[in-house]
Parts: C-alpha cells; structure tokens; sequence
C-alpha cells in the first residue's frame, strides 16, 4: 500500500496538519515552513512532516491530548472493520438457510467484502492525495454503514450481496486510510509502535469476531452481526469529525478531479477482479481448464501488465508509483503478505463451514474452534 509520502518527498497536493495547537512539535517533527494556501497550487514537494526530522525531534515524540483522541477513533473504526470481517464466517450457514440460499451465494457473501475491499484500497489512497483524508475516509465510513444496513434487512441474497459489496468498499477504504493518516501524524522514527497498537484491533476483531458471530446465529440474531457496525462506526465517524483535524486540500473540485488517475485506476480494478473472479470460481462453479475460468484470468494478468506499464511511463500522477517497489525488502514484504492473505481468509471462510457441516458443531462451538486456531497466526495487519 502506497504510504502518503514517497521517497521522502511531500506531494504539493497534500495539505498541512493542522492539530489545533500552538505547538506542533509536540504532535510531529518539525517540518520546513508551509507554504499559504494561495500558493500551494504551485508548490514546489517538500519534506514531510514525519520525515523531516531534526537531530532533537528525533528522539521526542509528545502525542498531544488530541492525537490520543484521534488514534482511538481510528482504533474503533478499524475495530469495527476487523469484526465484520471475522463475525459472519461461522454465521454462514444459518444465514443461508434463514434466507434460502445456496452455498455459492454464502460463499459469495465473503467473497463479495474481500473483492471490493481489496480492488479499491489503492484508489482511497490515490484519491485521499488529491482530495484530502478526511473527506475519503467519511465516504468510507458511509459506504460501510450503508452496507451494514442493507445487509441487515436483507431477506434475500440479492441484497445481502449488494450490503456486503458497499461493506468491502468501505472496508477497504477504512484499512487504507487509517494507516495512512497514522503515517502523516507518527514520525517515521515512532511508527512502529503506533501502527503495532492499531494492528491490535485486528487481532482483538480476529479472536472475539468468530465468538461474537456464534453466538448472535445460533441464537436466530444473525442480523446483528451487521447492525451492531452501525453504532461502532457513528462513534467513530462523531469523534473523527470532532479530533481529526487536517487542513482542506487547496484546489477546485474539477481540478482534482482532472489531477486523478482515471485510467491507472480503473485498469487496475478491472484487471484485479478479472483475475479474482475466476480464482473464486476455478474448481467450484467452474473447472479449471474451462474457458469461464481461463479467458478472464489470462485477460486479467495481461491487464495487470499493462496497468504496471502505464503507471511507469504514462501516468503523471500515478496512483500505484514505481518507486513502492524499489527495493527486495519491499518486494518480499509484499509476497508475503499475499501468502499470509491467502492462507489467513481461506481457513476464516473454510473451517467454519467445515465444522458446521461436516463435524454437526452449533456456530458458537465452531468460534471457539475458529479462535483457537486464530491464536496460531500472527495479527493480519
């Protein structure tokens, strides 16, 4: 995931931070003086604030009253993202009866937050640079509640996927933005530890997710797996309007929009749910060897290819730059966070239906299977 500052440069686009205090030091490092926002249009990069760290504010970081707030807003939306994405495995099974479905609408009601989820985190964070983070992340937070609702009152599986679609857009750009601004508000020196304290909502989402979703389905309150997203993202949504304050991203509306990367932007979302769509399927819906599973694959990967071509030659401002993959440290991060994602959501959405199934376990023994075996891995995020 590309991080708001790249190379130690500062986009001309992303705005200051403003804490509301007289001493910004006390919040991150000092920084070289910031331009006026009649000249910020034509500004030359500078430093990042986290960046730019003199020899004293290297070693002092004095989190004010108001970062403290901040961090645990963005603690209880990413909270809230974890257990939606933990909670419905095990309810599965229920919920499709309840509904009279089949068992590739249950396993698309995963497989639909998981695709949009990760097709879109890339475009929040592209769009964050332009727009600003506070306005993407409310549209996040919007899109989830959506979601959580419509897949809360839902009665068939029609509208179970479309809540649980909006609920991946949401969550994908709940994930990215929240790392993203930790990263503009944490010196580089300190943001270890702080992004270590916010991955610890996933890993209190990823054990209590399975209990809290056993218990409420074998009770016949599946719905409340949903409604309870609504309050927890309210909470959120208040306290970041109130604590998270950052300047408005200079710039007309049509300018930012013509500043976007329209093309890198939907390549790389056509390409990557060409070639997750008939992974979903390939073997299930589909063999593998037929052309339902390999056209869109084949077109999927040359996609990507093309997309990777044009955002090092093309793009003027690209929404994935070249430089994220600069270096062997990056790139093994990378392919073991694909290996991690792949072996961590497979066994989420297979040992439950394979409890419920085959073993004839109620959902709330399943979530205490599921959280036994969660324990073993290490946090998501």
């Amino acid at each position: 995931m590309a991080t708001p500052s790249q190379g130690g440069t500062r986009s001309p686009s992303l705005a200051a931070i403003d804490l509301g205090e007289k001493d910004l030091s006390s919040y991150t490092s000092p920084a070289p003086s910031i331009a006026p926002a009649e000249a910020m249009r034509d500004a030359t990069p500078t430093e990042s604030p986290a960046e730019a760290e003199s020899p004293d504010s290297a070693n002092t970081f004095k989190p004010t009253w108001r970062f403290y707030l901040t961090f645990i807003s963005l603690s209880t939306i990413t909270l809230t993202a974890a257990l939606d994405a933990t909670s419905l495995s095990v309810a599965l099974p229920i919920i499709t009866n309840a509904l009279g479905g089949t068992a590739i609408e249950a396993f698309w009601s995963g497989t639909s937050f998981l695709l949009t989820s990760t097709v879109l985190q890339p475009t929040f964070a592209s769009m964050s640079q332009i727009f600003g983070r506070k306005p993407l992340l409310y549209i996040a937070l919007a899109f989830f509640a959506v979601g959580a609702l419509l897949a809360g009152i839902s009665h068939n599986f029609t509208l179970m996927l479309v809540g649980r679609s909006l609920q991946g857009v949401g969550g994908g750009g709940i994930i990215a933005l929240t790392e993203i601004i930790v990263t503009d508000l944490v010196p580089l020196r300190f943001r270890g530890a702080w992004f270590g304290y916010l991955s610890s909502m996933w890993a209190v989402g990823s054990v209590s997710g399975p209990l809290i979703g056993g218990a409420l389905s074998q009770n016949g309150a599946w719905r409340w797996i949903f409604f309870l997203n609504l309050p927890l993202t309210a909470a959120g949504f208040a306290m970041l309007a109130i604590f998270l304050k950052l300047n408005f991203v200079v710039g007309s509306f049509g300018e930012k929009l013509r500043r976007f990367d329209w093309i890198g932007a939907i390549l790389f979302i056509a390409s990557t749910t060409s070639v997750m769509i008939p992974i979903t399927w390939g073997g299930v819906s589909y063999p593998w060897t037929s052309w339902h599973t390999l056209v869109p694959l084949i077109i999927g990967i040359a996609g990507i290819v093309v997309f990777g071509f044009y955002e090092r030659y093309f793009a003027i401002e690209p929404m994935m730059p070249s430089t994220i993959f600069s270096n062997w440290a990056l790139r093994i991060t990378y392919f073991t966070t694909v290996i991690h994602g792949m072996i961590l959501w497979s066994l989420l959405y297979y040992i439950p239906l394979y409890y419920e199934a085959v073993k004839g376990y109620s959902p709330i023994i399943t979530g205490m299977f599921l959280k036994s075996q969660r324990n073993l891995l290490p946090c998501q995020y």
